[in-house]
């Protein structure tokens, strides 16, 4: 005689039976509360740090940003097992990962012609700082340009101490240098380079802009009064509710908005030598 087949409280009773059966052997699913719960094993933690330290230097956040409320919030709801570190270790850390950056990168740079730039800047709270940056060719045909210093330069910018910070980081990375960039306009930096390095060139796009300048007259007046009204405004809150106002009053949308959308063109797209 044949079985009967299944009927719904036949199997109503037996997936009843299952369970007893797995909660007396003591199985169970994992809970999301027992997820959160769960410990935090060490090669876990290296790789949260890890990810930390990647935070604050690809984003150039400050250390600070770890220690702030909401994102120890954010860290807690999502690993609540993880004790974020003391600034002191994750400074380590990423000085441990500079180090390892700058010997992959000294390595890439052995035995290669270089070539140097260099650029003058000041920062939104008035700190000079000159940027070093390394140009070079790879054994694969690649080229490639490295930052090798940021550092802040209170000294005057003259061409000494400008070929004094190019020594200092030759000598640092241990180069050798085929050429160095100079500003077209400095010529005593062109004169102090010369002494120093045999090879120097003038930037070439700074020549573009000096010919431009000099050749297209009305086209340099344009732009030098568009860009004095664009300083005007980015100078002048009263200015900008202003134009504000008057933009609203002739219809126009609101992203036309000089502070936020119009930028300043610069003397040259090139760095300062």
């Amino acid at each position: 005689m044949k079985h009967p087949l299944p009927t719904a409280s036949t199997s109503s009773n037996a997936s009843t039976s299952e369970q007893r059966t797995a909660v007396s052997t003591g199985q169970r699913q994992t809970s999301i509360i027992d997820f959160s719960k769960r410990p935090v094993t060490d090669k876990r933690r290296q790789q949260i740090t890890d990810l930390l330290i990647n935070f604050v230097v690809k984003d150039v956040r400050p250390l600070s940003a770890l220690s702030e409320e909401g994102f120890r919030d954010i860290m807690t709801f999502f690993e609540p097992g993880y004790k974020i570190p003391s600034h002191a270790t994750l400074w380590s850390n990423i000085m441990l990962q500079y180090n390892t950056v700058k010997a992959r990168i000294a390595n890439e740079m052995k035995d290669k012609s270089v070539s140097l730039t260099t650029d003058l800047w000041t920062s939104c709270t008035m700190d000079p700082y000159i940027t070093i940056t390394a140009h070079y060719i790879t054994d694969t045909w690649e080229l490639k340009s490295r930052v090798l210093r940021t550092t802040i330069m209170p000294e005057r910018h003259t061409a000494v101490n400008i070929v004094q910070r190019l020594k200092e980081t030759i000598e640092e990375w241990d180069l050798v240098v085929f050429c160095t960039i100079h500003d077209n306009a400095a010529l005593n930096l062109a004169m102090e380079l010369c002494k120093q390095f045999p090879h120097h060139l003038g930037c070439a796009g700074h020549t573009i802009q000096l010919a431009i300048k000099a050749g297209l007259p009305e086209i340099a007046k344009t732009t030098d009064a568009a860009r004095r009204v664009v300083s005007h405004f980015r100078h002048s809150s009263v200015a900008v509710c202003a134009l504000k106002k008057r933009q609203e009053q002739l219809g126009q949308r609101r992203q036309l908005s000089c502070a936020e959308k119009i930028t300043s063109g610069c003397p040259s797209s090139t760095p300062s030598y």
